[in-house]
Parts: C-alpha cells; sequence; structure tokens
C-alpha cells in the first residue's frame, strides 16, 4: 500500500516537472527592457483589431488592476524585442525587471489575484 502511494507521488512530481519544462517559466525570461519601467508593473500586450483584447482590458479594469498598455501597431519592436508574440498578453513584472506570471488570452480569477499581488510587491 505504501509503495503504490509513494509510485503515485513520485509519477505526479514527474509529470508537474514535466509541464513546467514545457510551459517554460516566466521568471526565467530576461529583465524586461528598463524603458518600459518604473517596476513592478503590469503590463498589456494588445492590438486594435485584436476582440479578445477588449474582455482582458475589462477584467483588468473593473478588477482595479493598474497596467500600461503596449499595443502592436505603434510598437512592434517592443513586442519582437520581448518575444511577445500573441494577443493579448498580460505580465506582471516584478521590481527587477523579471516576469513573474505571464497569462495568454482569457483571464481568470485567480490570474487577477496574482497580478494585483505581483504589483504590490516591492
Amino acid at each position: 500500500m505504501i509503495e503504490r502511494a509513494l509510485i503515485v507521488v513520485a509519477v505526479a512530481v514527474v509529470a508537474v516537472a514535466i509541464v513546467w519544462v514545457i510551459r517554460g517559466r516566466p521568471a526565467e525570461r530576461a529583465s524586461v527592457a528598463s524603458d518600459l519601467g518604473p517596476f513592478p508593473a503590469v503590463l498589456f500586450f494588445g492590438d486594435a483589431t485584436c476582440a479578445s483584447c477588449v474582455p482582458v482590458r475589462a477584467a483588468l479594469d473593473s478588477a482595479g488592476v493598474a497596467y500600461r498598455s503596449i499595443a502592436w501597431e505603434t510598437d512592434a519592436a517592443t513586442f519582437e524585442r520581448l518575444g511577445v508574440e500573441e494577443v493579448p498578453t498580460v505580465w506582471a513584472v516584478d521590481h527587477r525587471g523579471a516576469v513573474r506570471h505571464e497569462v495568454r488570452g482569457r483571464l481568470g480569477r485567480v490570474d487577477l489575484l496574482r497580478l494585483k499581488s505581483h504589483v504590490r510587491r516591492k
């Protein structure tokens, strides 16, 4: 019985590690360019034709999350430099300029709480 439980735990740990490696860790991303500071901050990457950007902006606004908006039309070089490949993308950036939380697409309640908590930290 104990052996079976240990096997289940070991398989779960390996599965979590694999997902972690495949999805990548946002915290390992290179520091965000200092011209986007001051940090900590929430950065919203979007464009004018992005239909799914509207509800993400609305969710950020209604949750009271202050964010800086970066638009593809006016700042494509920043998207390319930072490796942002889809919109909407939202980053929580810590005081050192490292991405600590990344959301692509729809924001959930947990995402909003994480974004708010990262901005409050100094």
